[in-house]
């Protein structure tokens, strides 16, 4: 029975295995045909039974193994062997032929062991495998009939592709599209004072790093300030009531110089202050070299009371403390900014290409994906803004699904994985890893993952397709 096999490529390496079926030509006693490819050659090898040939003394049979491409543009031969007669071997061995080419007894008792390779050439690709036997005679007999033909094998080294089925998520429309922009701005004050002099050392820097991040959303034309929150931070050295009085005084001298800069109505300003820093100072520490971090972590983890904190602090561990005192303290010293706002919804396709064009980060992820189904699903176009879309919502799950979709439609399997390490774990994405690992070969690695993916016809068909791809052989023997 002939057997349609197919070519399958590991991941790495070329190989091809023919041993997992083989071939056999009965009339002419040859059994256990095996044909492989590596990466470089084709190796055919096969037993052929002596005993089996009953030819008449003077009779020979050369038998040559031949490749032949699909549209028999191309061939190439193996190399041959012989089976004669008695008088015909012996005829062959005093000529001194048989010192040049495998000559083989018929009638003998024996099997022999063939195996011959040829280099591997891109014709190859689609091929089929003859055997072309010529019968001869010799001592005056008079010629045996023409050469003929034994059809072997049909080659095919075509990798096989996983088909793969897309599966891209409509994102969740948002009813109102509220944003915020935050940041960190180091304001230095005069010690002990609560008034702001913008030209004080760094001042002009840090304070335009606020009115920098409200610019950008009051010159948006499609976007509109709802909130300006400040929060201020003192550092835990002094006197904690004395830092109470430092951290609110020097919030609001910040608020008020932001506000004489800008017409926004007075209740779009909120103000909140930390007088001791004590979270700020506790990440320092940690990420530290101090020989006694750990101590100093599990003293400021008991909360000692807040208004003898920094003197006990100062008292257990003094040589760490002066370190701290100068390198981290007045880093604790700063204003978190946050501004709030809401961008306008879009109504039109036209209306949300634009946007794209000026102020993507104006988008929803609804409408960065009614922007991409404005062009074909998979059109360069359409890949590109899932793939776009996904730099503005980088820890979205769908944004990350939806531009893994779109990377494997474009070959670009290393970064489809970056998005899907990041697409979390539903069924959708369970499946979309396990087309990743067929479209790699990795069939173990999918058929894992197709079957976290859930029950559906979909991920049966999927479970079907690897199971064949992963059994699949580049040979059919024909007979």
């Amino acid at each position: 029975m002939k057997k349609q096999i197919f070519a399958a490529l590991a991941a790495a390496a070329i190989a091809f295995p023919g041993g997992a079926a083989s071939g056999s030509v009965g009339a002419l006693n040859i059994t256990d045909i095996d044909i492989a490819r590596n990466r470089n050659d084709i190796t055919l090898s096969m037993n052929v039974n002596q005993r089996g040939y009953r030819l008449s003394s003077n009779t020979r049979w050369e038998v040559t193994p031949v490749i032949i491409s699909a549209d028999s543009a191309h061939s190439v031969s193996l190399r041959p062997f012989e089976v004669a007669g008695k008088n015909a071997w012996y005829y062959e061995q005093r000529l001194g032929r048989a010192d040049k080419l495998t000559l083989l007894r018929s009638g003998k008792k024996k099997v022999y062991d063939y195996s011959d390779a040829v280099p591997y050439q891109d014709w190859m690709e689609h091929s089929n495998v003859y055997f072309n036997v010529e019968r001869v005679s010799c001592c005056g007999d008079r010629p045996v009939a023409g050469p003929e033909s034994e059809p072997v094998a049909r080659l095919n080294f075509t990798p096989p592709e996983y088909q793969t089925t897309f599966t891209y998520v409509v994102p969740v429309k948002e009813e109102v599209k509220q944003r915020t922009l935050s940041g960190r701005a180091y304001v230095n004050f005069r010690v002990n004072k609560t008034d702001i002099v913008p030209e004080y050392m760094n001042n002009t820097v840090e304070l335009r790093k606020i009115l920098n991040s409200i610019d950008s959303v009051r010159l948006n034309k499609d976007a509109t300030v709802d909130t300006i929150r400040l929060t201020g931070y003192a550092s835990p050295e002094g006197p904690y009531k004395n830092n109470v009085r430092l951290a609110e005084g020097r919030t609001e001298a910040v608020r008020d110089y932001v506000k004489q800069l800008y017409d926004f109505p007075a209740r779009v300003y909120f103000t909140n202050s930390v007088p001791e820093d004590w979270d700020g100072l506790r990440e320092y520490v940690a990420k530290s070299n101090l020989a006694d971090r750990d101590a100093i972590l599990a003293f400021i983890d008991e909360r000692t009371p807040i208004e003898d904190r920094n003197d006990r602090l100062r008292a257990l561990f003094p040589q760490s403390y002066r370190f701290l005192l100068e390198n981290e303290y007045p880093w604790l010293r700063h204003t978190d900014y946050y501004i709030h706002y809401t961008i306008r919804q879009y109504t039109t396709v036209d209306e949300i290409l634009t946007a794209m064009e000026r102020t993507p980060s104006n988008l929803s992820l609804n409408e960065f994906f009614t922007a991409a189904k404005s062009f074909p699903e998979g059109s360069k176009e359409f890949c590109d803004i899932l793939e776009k879309a996904v730099l503005y919502y980088p820890h979205d799950v769908r944004a990350n699904l939806n531009a893994a979709n779109a990377a494997l439609s474009k070959g670009a399997y290393h970064r489809a994985g970056i998005y899907l390490d990041k697409a979390g774990d539903s069924g959708e994405a369970e499946y979309m890893r396990g087309v990743l690992a067929a479209l790699e070969k990795d069939y173990d690695k999918a058929l894992l993952h197709f079957g976290k993916a859930g029950d559906s016809g979909k991920v049966r068909a999927a479970i079907l397709q690897v199971e064949q791809l992963r059994n699949a052989e580049p040979v059919e023997y024909l007979q």
